[in-house]
This record gives C-alpha cells, sequence and structure tokens, in this order.
C-alpha cells in the first residue's frame, strides 16, 4: 500500500508539549520522539495541515538541522537524514483549532465559549502533531499542556505535576503504555467534574455534570464485568467519560478518556428506558475497547471490523447481564441483525473485511457491515462453538497480544485452541465474503434435504459458505456445519432452523416443515417468532414469492412477542 509510511524507522516514546489558544483559535507545539532506525536514508512522519517551523536530530551526542520537506498530498513530513539505531527527532510546529470536528478541534458550549478537544481516529493525530499516525507504530506517551490558569486540562493518564509557567500554567501528565496514535487524547476548557467514584468520573461543560451520574455509576460496573470476563485488568489507572458538545461520532473509545456526544452520556430524570439503554450500550461498547481496540490494536485499517463488531457484541452481553428484563438481544436481533441482512441483500455489498488502501477508505470502513454484521458473525460463532470456549479463546487473544497489534487471524486461532470448531475455516470464509445464504430446508424421508445459495436483490452466483447450522428440536438443538451447496442430515420430528436467530442466514421451508413450525408456534421464543416473520416478508420482497405465505404466518404467529 504506497500510501504507508516506510518502516525504515518505528518510534519508542513520545514527548510532546502544546499550548492552544483558544481566543485566536491556533496552537503552538513541541514534539521529540525517541526512534529506532534501520539503515534510514531519511525518516517520514504523518503531518496535516501544520506549520513546520524547525527539525532537529540528536543521535548520540551529535545534533543536526536536516533539510526536511512537507508533501501535502500524502500527508507527510520527510526529514532527510541517515539514521542507524536509536535516535531523537524534534520538529516545533502550530495549527489551527478548526471547526472540523476532527484533530484538535473546538466545540462551542455558549456564548463565546469555546473548548478544545481532539478526535484523531482513523487518521487525525497527525492534524495536531508530527507522528508515525499507523496504529501498528504503538509508542508510549509523556504529554505535556499549557493553558490557561482558569482551564482544566484532560488527557489518557492522571495529572503528574501542574505548576505556574509564563503567567498560565503547566499541566504535566503521567506516562501511557504504548498504544496507537489515534487513542491519544486532549480536552482543554471550562470544564466540571463528577467523581470520582472508582476509577471513573465524569466530565462535562459547566451546568451539566449532576446529568452524569447514571455513567458514572454503571462505568465501574461494566470494567468490573469486563475484567472478570476477560480475565485482564483494567490496564489504565482512570477513566474519564467526556460529554463534548460538538462531536461527530457517537463516541470515541480514547484510551482512559472516553468522548461521547452529549446525548449518549448525560441522563435527565425525564429520560426514558430506551435511550437509557442506548446510553449503557453505548458506554459497554467505549469500555470494551478499552481492551479490545486499545490493549490490542488491529495490525491496519482493514481489520477495524474486529474492533467495532466485537465491541458491538459485547456491548450487549454487558447491558444484559445487569438488566435482562430489558431483553436486549431481542433489540440485538431487531436492530444490528436486521439492519446486516438489509444491506447485506444488496447486490453492492461490501466484506465485513474491508480493503483500506487510503485515507479516505478508513472512513468509509466505518459502516453497518462493519458493526452489526460482524457482530451477528461474532454471535453466530460463539453459539456453535460454546459460551465458555468463546470467552477463554478471549482471554487467551488479549492476554497473548496485550500492548501490541494483532489480525484477525491471531484471534481466529486462540478461539480455536479452546475448541473442536474449525474457526478460522468458518471465519475466513464469513470475513471475506459479501452476502449471507439463504437456507431451504425440506423433508425427505426420515432426513432433512438441506441447500444453500445466496440471498440477494438479483440473482448472483456464489461459493458456499461454511454455515454453523443450529436447528432446535424437541430433544434439544443440534449442530451441524454445513458446508455443501446441498447436504442431507438425520434430524427426526420437531425442526426450527437458526435457533434465536443467532446465525447470519435465512430460512425457506418446504410447505410441510413450515406447518409444523406453525403448529407448535405457541413454544417460540420471541427472537425465533420474528425471524420467521422477517424471512417470509423479505422472501415476499426480494425473491418474489407470494406474499400470502406472509400473510398467513402473521395469522398464526403470536405477533405480541414482536410487538
Amino acid at each position: 500500500m504506497g500510501f504507508r509510511l516506510p518502516g525504515a524507522a518505528v518510534p519508542l516514546h513520545y514527548n510532546l508539549l502544546i499550548e492552544p489558544d483558544l481566543e485566536e483559535f491556533r496552537f503552538t507545539g513541541r514534539v521529540e520522539i525517541l526512534v529506532e532506525a534501520r539503515k534510514a536514508e531519511r525518516i517520514e512522519l504523518n503531518s496535516s495541515g501544520l506549520h513546520i517551523s524547525t527539525v532537529r536530530i540528536f543521535e548520540g551526542r551529535e545534533m543536526v538541522e536536516p533539510e526536511f520537506e512537507l508533501d501535502e498530498e500524502r500527508e507527510r513530513l520527510i526529514i532527510r537524514a541517515g539514521l542507524n539505531g536509536r535516535a531523537l527527532l524534534i520538529v516545533e510546529f502550530e495549527g489551527e483549532i478548526s471547526d472540523r470536528l476532527v484533530g484538535l478541534y473546538r466545540s462551542r458550549y455558549g456564548e463565546g465559549k469555546w473548548l478544545a478537544t481532539t478526535q484523531f481516529e482513523a487518521p487525525y493525530a497527525r492534524r495536531m502533531f508530527p507522528c508515525f499516525d499507523e496504529p501498528d507504530f504503538k509508542a508510549s506517551f509523556s504529554l505535556s499542556v499549557i493553558a490557561e490558569r482558569g482551564q482544566e486540562v484532560v488527557s489518557n493518564m492522571p495529572v503528574r505535576a501542574e505548576k505556574e509557567f509564563r503567567g498560565k500554567k503547566l499541566v504535566v501528565f503521567e506516562k501511557t503504555p504504548p498504544m496507537s496514535t489515534y487513542l491519544l487524547y486532549l480536552g482543554v476548557g471550562d470544564f466540571e467534574f463528577l467523581g470520582p467514584k472508582g476509577r471513573t468520573r465524569v466530565v462535562t461543560t459547566p451546568g451539566k455534570k449532576e446529568r452524569g451520574n447514571f455513567a458514572l455509576e454503571y462505568c465501574n460496573r461494566v470494567l468490573e464485568y469486563f475484567e472478570d470476563y476477560s480475565g485482564v485488568p483494567y490496564p489504565l489507572p482512570k477513566v474519564d467519560l467526556i460529554a463534548v458538545p460538538d462531536f461527530g461520532w457517537g463516541a470515541m473509545e480514547n484510551w482512559g478518556a472516553i468522548t461521547f456526544r452529549e446525548v449518549l452520556l448525560l441522563h435527565g430524570e425525564d429520560t426514558s428506558r430506551a435511550i437509557r439503554k442506548r446510553i449503557l450500550e453505548v458506554l459497554a461498547h467505549e469500555l470494551w475497547h478499552q481492551w479490545s481496540g486499545n490493549l490490542v490494536t488491529m495490525k491496519w485499517w482493514n481489520d477495524l471490523w474486529l474492533n467495532e463488531s466485537f465491541a458491538t457484541y459485547m456491548a450487549y452481553k454487558a447491558v444484559h447481564a445487569f438488566h435482562p428484563e430489558w431483553k436486549v438481544w431481542n433489540d440485538f436481533v431487531e436492530s444490528e441483525l436486521a439492519a446486516a441482512l438489509s444491506d447485506d441483500s444488496l447486490p453492492s455489498t461490501q466484506p465485513i473485511e474491508a480493503r483500506v488502501e487510503t485515507p479516505q477508505e478508513m472512513e468509509q470502513a466505518f459502516s453497518p457491515i462493519t458493526y452489526s454484521k460482524g457482530g451477528s458473525v461474532l454471535r453466530m460463532l460463539e453459539h456453535f462453538m460454546g459460551k465458555d470456549a468463546f470467552r477463554e479463546g478471549i482471554s487467551s487473544y488479549l492476554k497473548k497480544y496485550a500492548y501490541s497489534n494483532a489480525e484477525a487471524r491471531d484471534l481466529w486461532e486462540e478461539l480455536a485452541r479452546h475448541s473442536d470448531v474449525p474457526v478460522e475455516v468458518i471465519m475466513k470464509k464469513w470475513v471475506k465474503m459479501p452476502g449471507y445464504p439463504l437456507i431451504t430446508v425440506e423433508r425427505r424421508g426420515g432426513k432433512l434435504l438441506l441447500r444453500q445459495e445466496r440471498f440477494c436483490h438479483k440473482p448472483i452466483d456464489s461459493k458456499p459458505w461454511p454455515v454453523p447450522l443450529v436447528i432446535r428440536t424437541a430433544r434439544g438443538e443440534v449442530r451441524h456445519l454445513m458446508t455443501g451447496k446441498e447436504e442431507e442430515l438425520e434430524v427426526e420430528g420437531f425442526i426450527k432452523l437458526n435457533s434465536e436467530e443467532r446465525g447470519v442466514y435465512r430460512v425457506k421451508y418446504g410447505p410441510g416443515l413450515l406447518k409444523e413450525v406453525l403448529a407448535r408456534a405457541g413454544e417460540l421464543d420471541e427472537k425465533d417468532v420474528w425471524g420467521l416473520l422477517n424471512d417470509a416478508f423479505n422472501l415476499s420482497l426480494v425473491r418474489g414469492e407470494p406474499i400470502t405465505g406472509f400473510l398467513s404466518m402473521v395469522e398464526r404467529l403470536p405477533l405480541e412477542a414482536v410487538s
């Protein structure tokens, strides 16, 4: 991928000083980067929209001022110097606190009142300081900020020291563990704090902190839940939940300093249960990222789906653990799975694993296929391999790749070590193949005849998926990995394919089997009822099946289950 940074040098540590000016909306900065070079003839960093004033290099005790140039199109700072071994790059720069909602940007919260905050995912740390702005260039950070005396400063780590400096104040933060640049955070403004409670604070603009009590209470509980689930302690000493008035995303998992759109963090007395569910789900999503995404990070953006789908799925697990009466798995089926099945039935759909070769394609990778289909596939895999094996594999993966980078196949290997299910065979096809199958099932003697084809708005031939079938029977669940386009399976008596709608496929029953299923409609799970209706409706909508089949199903199924 030609736009990626060459690997001639890697960062080990950043010592970063930033001085923001919220009157002129400018900032100045200085970064010292300790690098390990491998016979490098030049060093290339990412830089976008910055004015570079000076560049110096210390190699041992020798200091040089090398030639450098900015390649704005490729967002590069190119430093022409031969290096081999460790060296210290020192770059002084300045830039704009823009209104673009990326990089270091300004957010308005009252008449003439502004705060500065950062959004670095995906390729935007380079808009605040020159850096190796790719996820697999992990390094530690020591951040210092010069701010006005009345301003509060928030970052990933706790404050180590604060002192008067040139009529302002200098705030020095503790050193971070090794992490990717997109997870660094800086916020400067007239913040208020609720807490700390345990390891958690809520950070808001003035007059809003009391609305953070709901998030503050649940943050510590969710942290403990994920620590127990993963077997890995929360990696940082604190976590701040920061409500940002102007925010382009729902939330962002900056390590230890999570930012949120205000409506997805702050809770009022009249907040509905639906909104409380949404706040808790988003909170849990970002907290799981503190492990999967932050502690263990994808090597490259093509595996972004693993970060996001994993967090999507684990968020529902956490919410269900605290509020089973909320029936969030019904919500998962009716929102995440439904979105995946709808978008993925289009001929123009893309695989879960995105092809990412430019910064613009990084943004396009954030899609319903990434979040919803990816999460649904993980749910399908867990149900097929078993909860205990899935959990053990996740824990092993997080411990093995802590403070490092991994690819999807690394997760498959760890899951497979704890199960006899061919995880890599299943997942490799599901993340690389667009679309999903329609399983047609009929009775042939004492056997089931199963056929699969791609479910799509127009006929498209496709190779078969390895489909983890979970079939409900009168004697319990039967598991079968269907790998061919047509197979026979010995299962007698009552059957319902796709138990609790955990699979990412649709089902079409032969007339006799459909009558058997409908005859026992009162015994079906709510998610099963939704699946029968949704499949029947979409067979009419997409495949031209007679609508009478769907209407007769409406008459016989307990619709209150899906209301």
